[in-house]
């Protein structure tokens, strides 16, 4: 997308001129999946950075959704790198937990923000200091009700750390502070009868001033 450049190794898939213009991009067909993870070569998102992920579904009459969307920048107005998600496609309310290598580090519960559809975005986490980021995964369950309904659990996650690497470095919306090198978002929702499931089959990838960026690897599992 845009005007990017794709260069391909043995090892990995580089994005090459990825400029200001917001456009710059990718799209990954998953082929249909229940959890697609991509690896990337550690990144740095700064004061002139963004990068965003969003994953579609496509349903049984072809219908493309966007499942679920999120967004990496800086905010000059908290001086922060923040992580915000589209709240539109969120559930009523959502989990997020952090871990650090494994070990839980923070969980809490929290109401989706009414929609607005000027400002959509629901910046979640963010600190002061370069996010350094290598993953982003996403992956879905559904389970049959008794009532003909089904119960969706939409997770994303990703890894990354701020390269300030101090305690409490992360600081959630509402105050909190945390350390934790790997986010998840968990969004449950119920689908009423005879609504179409939708299977990840898309993931877009843009992001604004890079050089490059690298894929190092993508998994289905």
């Amino acid at each position: 997308m845009g005007n990017i450049e794709i260069e391909t190794t043995e090892e990995s898939i580089i994005l090459k001129n990825l400029s200001n213009s917001g456009i710059d991009g990718i799209l990954i067909d998953t082929g249909g999946v229940e959890d697609f993870v991509l690896n990337f070569k550690e990144f740095q998102i700064g004061i002139n950075n963004s990068f965003n992920v969003t994953h579609f579904g496509i349903d049984e009459y072809g219908r493309l959704k966007a499942l679920i969307q999120q967004t990496f920048y800086y905010n000059p107005k908290t001086n922060a790198v923040e992580v915000a998600l589209n709240s539109k496609l969120l559930a009523p309310s959502v989990i997020l937990k952090g871990d650090n290598d494994g070990v839980v580090s923070f969980i809490g519960k929290y109401i989706t923000p009414p929609y607005n559809p000027t400002i959509n975005w629901w910046p979640l986490v963010g600190a002061v200091g370069l996010y350094v980021i290598n993953k982003v995964d996403y992956s879905y369950t559904y389970t049959s009700n008794s009532d003909g309904s089904s119960s969706s659990s939409h997770s994303v996650s990703w890894g990354g750390k701020f390269s300030s690497g101090t305690e409490g470095g992360q600081s959630t919306f509402d105050g909190i502070k945390f350390n934790a090198n790997n986010l998840v978002l968990t969004s449950d929702q119920i689908i009423g009868k005879d609504v179409p499931r939708n299977k990840l089959r898309f993931v877009q990838i843009t992001a604004t001033n890079y050089s490059e960026i690298e894929i190092i690897g993508a998994k289905v599992c």
